[in-house]
């Protein structure tokens, strides 16, 4: 890589702001190490850009199935308790494989993990087109999940390997925005093809995204992962101010980082007795059937006819009403991870350094509970106590996304990260099964969705409160014995 002298002075002088931003009293004595990070910041960027559009997509395709209920009902002549299963089946093969995709990307590496599960996946969202029965679809359905089982698990791993841990919680928290966001911006896709009656070409038109961004990950991000004291360096001010900058007068006040993450490679058996681990898993499961509620029968829910419990809202107008509450999902979502971070290292507390984490979860969970129980007294006289209910819920939900993610990469050792992430997903994600089943059940047997919120609303507060309880520093007076020899 060759950089002439006014060039490099530049950069430089870049990286020099981008590591320390107003620290002038710091000045980088050795140009090898600007040369390395140069090329590390780079992929860095582009692997988050490439992450978020992946979260983006990944979203894309239970929301189209959602948004075109009706059409996919009326074209394959299927009920609501059987749609349900159909919006539930994507979570029969997702759980399983969140632990199979943890096992692989913790062997195999992120970016295999990541490349086939995403042309997988898009394939098998293209496949719904060629779905004519209800057992068609609920195939094509079962393939979609297991292949879109890996990506969460292989994103939270490519961030433990490529970013510091100080800024985990931030970067996890912007990249999962993508999911709201893609949520959001389907929907006039949909629409548009649903009312040209064309609902396939929906699904065609993810399909390529899919693909596309396969070919730009394989050709972009490296096969090997930078060195852990690479990412240290970089990022972490502490570290920087000894290896890499020269103290001169009046240092800044540098927040050193506090890592509680287990060092030891410990067995797989140490983290799951562990409570931080049990109930962030179960938090997560509250976080996931509140989230598939809503993702899988809340548009249904708007344009459903008064009669049957729905707002009665037209196609047209619930298209711009669904945007609100993605769109602070996608707000809510990008600033929970920063303000998680801001407060883990500004005003850590000796005794529990996961509480600021641990109190977004809780009282994120117990406020998005409250409101779904709140949204659900509404009716077609009240939408919008309706519409400000559901924005509450999907804003403060989205809130506590990326912290889950966050909350096992400060804790679990990154070589075990990728499996024990995956357990937590699959936990999390057998939400995914019930949210849609039991919900088209009730909608179907009482022609209303009163108690399907009721529900929803009670899980995300057993959910919260039993965070802010059990969710604290793993306990390592007894982690002797668990050490892999």
């Amino acid at each position: 890589m060759k950089i002439n002298n006014v060039a490099f002075r530049l950069i430089k002088i870049k990286i020099t702001k981008y590591l320390c931003k107003d620290y002038a009293d710091f000045t980088p004595i050795d140009n090898s190490h600007i040369y390395h990070f140069i090329m590390i910041a780079k992929k860095q960027k582009q692997i988050f850009v490439l992450l978020f559009l992946c979260n983006m997509l990944q979203f894309m395709n239970l929301t189209a199935l959602a948004v075109a209920k009706t059409d996919i009902q009326s074209t394959l002549n299927i009920s609501d308790a059987l749609m349900g299963i159909i919006l539930s089946a994507a979570t029969w093969g997702l759980a399983p494989f969140n632990i199979i995709g943890g096992i692989a990307a913790d062997k195999f590496g992120p970016k295999k993990v990541l490349l086939i599960a995403c042309v997988c996946w898009s394939l098998a969202t293209g496949a719904i087109c060629l779905a004519s029965t209800f057992i068609g679809l609920l195939i094509v359905q079962i393939c979609f999940g297991i292949s879109q089982g890996p990506l969460g698990v292989g994103t939270n791993k490519t961030i433990d390997l490529w970013f510091a841990p100080r800024k985990k919680s931030t970067i996890m928290g912007f990249i999962c925005a993508g999911t709201p966001l893609g949520a959001a911006l389907i929907f006039p896709v949909v629409s548009y093809f649903s009312n040209n009656s064309k609902w396939e070409y929906a699904f065609l038109f993810i399909m390529i995204l899919g693909l596309v961004w396969a070919v730009i990950w394989s050709i972009i991000v490296p096969k090997k992962s930078p060195k852990p004291d690479d990412i240290k360096y970089l990022f972490d001010y502490q570290a920087a101010s000894n290896k890499i900058y020269q103290k001169t007068k009046n240092p800044p006040t540098i927040y050193k980082y506090v890592d509680i993450k287990i060092k030891q490679n410990v067995r797989l058996k140490y983290y799951l007795t562990q409570k931080t681990i049990i109930f962030s898993s179960i938090a997560f499961f509250s976080y996931n059937y509140i989230l598939f509620f809503f993702l899988t029968w809340y548009p249904s829910y708007m344009q459903s006819p008064v009669e049957k419990g729905g707002l009665g809202i037209s196609p047209h107008i619930a298209m711009m009403v669904q945007f609100i509450p993605w769109i602070l999902g996608f707000i809510a979502l990008a600033l929970g991870g920063k303000i998680a971070d801001h407060f883990t290292i500004r005003l850590q507390d000796k005794s529990d350094r996961l509480k600021a984490k641990k109190n977004i979860i809780g009282f994120g969970l117990i406020i998005s509970g409250v409101s779904v129980i709140i949204a659900s007294k509404a009716d077609s006289n009240n939408i919008q106590l309706a519409i400000i209910m559901i924005s509450i819920v999907v804003a403060s939900l989205y809130l506590t996304g990326g912290l889950f993610w966050g909350i096992i990469n400060d804790v679990v050792n990154s070589n075990s990260s990728g499996v024990v992430g995956g357990i937590m997903h699959a936990t999390g994600n057998t939400a995914g099964i019930f949210a849609p089943i039991i919900t088209g059940f009730i909608v179907q047997a009482t022609s209303n969705y009163g108690n399907a919120f009721l529900i929803a609303g009670c899980i995300g507060i057993l959910g919260g409160g039993s965070a802010l309880i059990f969710i604290r520093q793993l306990n390592t007076v007894k982690i002797e014995k668990y050490i892999k020899n």
